[in-house]
Formats: C-alpha cells, sequence, structure tokens
C-alpha cells in the first residue's frame, strides 16, 4: 500500500480498514518510508479493525492497570518489517499521568529492553493506559499534567502532544481505559500545521488546548472550567488544530471514527 491510495471517489472510498489488509499493511509502510509514508486525513476510514493479537494486548493492560498504576508499551518493527510487534511485557509508571511524570531516561531504558527481548529496531508508535478508579465514574479525573479536573475518557492533552508536535518520530498512539479503546493518528497535513510548529513544549501546548477548551488559566493554574467540558470534546479540538484522526471503541470491538 502507497501512500495516496485510499484517494478515490466517496462512493468506492473504503470505510473500514482490516488489520492484515490496510492498517497492518500502512504502519508497516510507514515503518519503511517515514514522513513520506503518512495518509492524508481524508483518507482513513469511518472504521478500524485490530487483529486478535491487538486486543489480547490491550485486555492485558487493562487488567494490569486495575491496581491504579499506567502501563505503556512500544509499537515496533523488526529488521524484516514482515510484522507490527506489540509486547506484552508492560512498562509502569507512577500513579497519574505517565507523559507527565516519566522521566526520558525511564523510556530509553524500556526501549532498550524492548528491543533486546523483541528484536525491534524501530517503532511507529506507543500503546499506554490510564487507571480507570471507582470514582471515574462519577465524572471525575485528572486530565494532564496540569491537574484539571474533566469527565469521560479520552486522552490527555499531554498524550497528543507527542503526536502533533513537529519533531516527534510517532504515526500513531493508542489508550486503554477501562473497556474503552482509543487511537491517535499523525496525518500528512499534520506536519503542515503552524500551531504544531508554535506549541514547541508540551507545557505550552497543554496550557494553550486548557485556554482554548475554556478553561480560565491565572499563573497557569487552573481557576474554573466550563460546565459542559469533556474529554473527548477536548481530544476532537486538539486533533481538528493539529490534523489528527482519531478513533474510539470497546474492548474486542472495531473502532468508529470520532474526527473528522
Amino acid at each position: 500500500m502507497e501512500q495516496g491510495e485510499f484517494q478515490q471517489q466517496p462512493d468506492n472510498k473504503l470505510e473500514r480498514w482490516t488489520y492484515d489488509g490496510q492498517l497492518r499493511e500502512y504502519l508497516l509502510l510507514y515503518a519503511r518510508k517515514g514522513e513520506e509514508g503518512l495518509e492524508s486525513r481524508n483518507n482513513f476510514p469511518q472504521w478500524m479493525e485490530l487483529s486478535k493479537g491487538w486486543h489480547e494486548t490491550m485486555d492485558q493492560m487493562e487488567q494490569e492497570t486495575k491496581d491504579g498504576y499506567e502501563r505503556w508499551a512500544f509499537i515496533g518493527f523488526r529488521q524484516d518489517m514482515q510484522d507490527i510487534v506489540l509486547p506484552r511485557v508492560f512498562g509502569q509508571g507512577t500513579k497519574g499521568f505517565l507523559h507527565a511524570e516519566v522521566k526520558s531516561d525511564v523510556w530509553e531504558n524500556a526501549l532498550q529492553e524492548a528491543q533486546k527481548k523483541t528484536g525491534i529496531v524501530g517503532l511507529v508508535g506507543s500503546i499506554h493506559s490510564h487507571p480507570n478508579p471507582l470514582w471515574h465514574k462519577t465524572y471525575n479525573k485528572i486530565f494532564g499534567p496540569l491537574g484539571i479536573f474533566a469527565a469521560g475518557t479520552g486522552f490527555s492533552a499531554g498524550d497528543l502532544y507527542f503526536l502533533s508536535i513537529d519533531q516527534s518520530e510517532d504515526a500513531m498512539e493508542a489508550l486503554v481505559q477501562g473497556k474503552d479503546r482509543f487511537m491517535a493518528f499523525r496525518t500528512r497535513e499534520s506536519r503542515n500545521s503552524q500551531l504544531s510548529k508554535d506549541l514547541s513544549t508540551q507545557e505550552d501546548f497543554v496550557r494553550y488546548w486548557y485556554r482554548k477548551s475554556g478553561f480560565r488559566l491565572v499563573k497557569d493554574v487552573p481557576i474554573t472550567a466550563p460546565i459542559k467540558i469533556s474529554i473527548e470534546k477536548i481530544n476532537k479540538k486538539i486533533a481538528e488544530g493539529h490534523s489528527l484522526v482519531l478513533y474510539k471503541g470497546r474492548s474486542g470491538e472495531d473502532l468508529k471514527r470520532l474526527y473528522p
């Protein structure tokens, strides 16, 4: 599969990518070609199938995360570029949000361990989990490094920063939160976003999108939040600003496109 393969007339456009037929091949294309392998935002399908291995990995991550600690794994490929590799031995974060708290040397050590155990030579993305404690069902969830509270499940603003900045090497990111499954994809248009170039640090990125979503900040501390705010709404705003594609599904099911 080459970039642009799905640039077809609307009535002929693929509405569902199977894992072996499209998604796996797309990620391997990105592994080979890097930025030139990115697909355009409008070419992503309405539905995304995951393989049995992906579902099992995400279900295992869900179970392990019940102890309140985030897990993560690298999505990689081996030298022969014949398949996408998902390690089943996960890294463990602290209680809270992984990207805000895990230091770069921890990531580097985890990557070296994954390379040794699985033989991966490069990455196309990552998968991580968010703890889903019982009190989350009453709508409160710590959301991102600024400690804002918002309703629902989804990526933190800090998570999506790593797909939106120009120097990112990831094509996609997956999230497990309870039974919910999310995926976010960087697109060919993301790298041309002036906004992505301006918001170069994670703190600037998070600060900008919380303000844009209606939070009032005083000296970078959130003081008030919109009454009808949800994590998914913030995810969609970020996806619009940085030309990302978002998907959501449930354990064992296909993912449906959330944005665009």
